[in-house]
């Protein structure tokens, strides 16, 4: 029978006894059986070591191996993803899990992106912004909303913006003190620093906000939506052309690849919501990090850890 590329399941959970790794290995034959891939042949078959940093965790790799079946591998990941949703699995919840083709990785990534809001850094800046005005409430709602995908993006964010009119620019960037990054960011882009992997966020975020970060964090490219402004550096509660939204930020990671000879297998894109479902196409490991539902259903790579620094760990 014909076979299709091989994947690799990498699962990082905490250090647990033999047995409950046992279960593990008879609960993904299971769902390899069902699913119409071929089983494991035996549990000296998966590979296994310690690791300890960001903490103490146990890392699984594992061979699936694909008969011709396309669609087997989708309703695998389909049955796994969704077994995490409802907590039901055999181990402690994991810290983060990769199901990706065997080649991603086999060369060196090149390329690394990833959204801002909720994800290089913990915050969504324009509900932080909303807070200094009162407004909160309001933008919080239409911001959530767009992140699960109920929301066109582009709508949303001028819906939002609006509320700014006449706010001084030094106003909003009063905030910037009180911005953290996410846990692990830091030491995760000295990694790719150190490997050679050139580093962008792509975000339809503030560029005022990232502009700070690109020199705080030494990035190598930032992208995001410019707010429109009065003689008087004055919000005018719009938003300048073009605006990043989802088909935009694909489009940027894509002319990034074509511009730094990177292939999708050796490109990682990270982000957490549905605006970032469209970049994630062009990403040979696309990472949801603690991201939205209709996100995480769509990626090959789920971080359930608030820290980035188990994307190293999946590497």
């Amino acid at each position: 029978m014909d076979t299709l590329e091989p994947h690799t399941l990498i699962w990082i959970s905490p250090v647990v006894p033999q047995t409950q790794l046992e279960g593990l290995y008879h609960w993904i034959n299971l769902h390899l059986t069902d699913s119409g891939l071929l089983p494991l042949t035996s549990f000296s078959k998966i590979r296994t070591r310690i690791l300890s940093e960001p903490k103490e965790a146990l890392r699984l790799e594992l061979d699936i191996r694909t008969p011709g079946d396309p669609d087997a591998v989708l309703r695998f990941k389909e049955l796994v993803w969704m077994e995490l949703f409802a907590g039901s699995f055999p181990l402690e919840h994991p810290y983060a899990l990769s199901l990706r083709e065997e080649s991603v990785g086999r060369s060196p990534f090149k390329l690394a992106c990833f959204d801002m809001d909720s994800t290089m850094i913990n915050e969504e800046v324009i509900d932080e912004i909303a807070r200094t005005r009162g407004l909160y409430e309001e933008v919080a709602s239409i911001t959530e909303r767009a992140m699960q995908g109920g929301l066109d993006f582009s709508q949303s964010l001028k819906e939002r913006v609006a509320l700014f009119r006449g706010m001084p620019k030094a106003a909003a960037e009063s905030i910037i003190p009180h911005l953290s990054v996410s846990p692990g960011g830091e030491k995760l882009l000295d990694h790719f620093r150190f490997k050679g992997v050139t580093t962008a966020v792509v975000s339809g975020g503030f560029e005022f906000i990232l502009k700070h970060f690109q020199k705080k964090l030494f990035l190598d490219q930032v992208y995001g939506n410019v707010l429109e402004t009065d003689d008087e550096d004055c919000f005018t509660g719009k938003v300048e052309d073009p605006i990043v939204d989802a088909s935009y930020k694909q489009k940027l990671v894509h002319r990034m690849r074509e511009n730094y000879g990177a292939s999708r297998a050796q490109t990682i894109v990270v982000g957490d919501g549905a605006n970032d479902l469209q970049m994630m196409k062009e990403a040979g490991l696309s990472v949801s990090f603690c991201g939205k539902p209709k996100l995480t259903a769509a990626v090959n790579t789920w971080i359930l850890d608030r820290n980035l620094l188990w994307i190293k760990a999946l590497l």
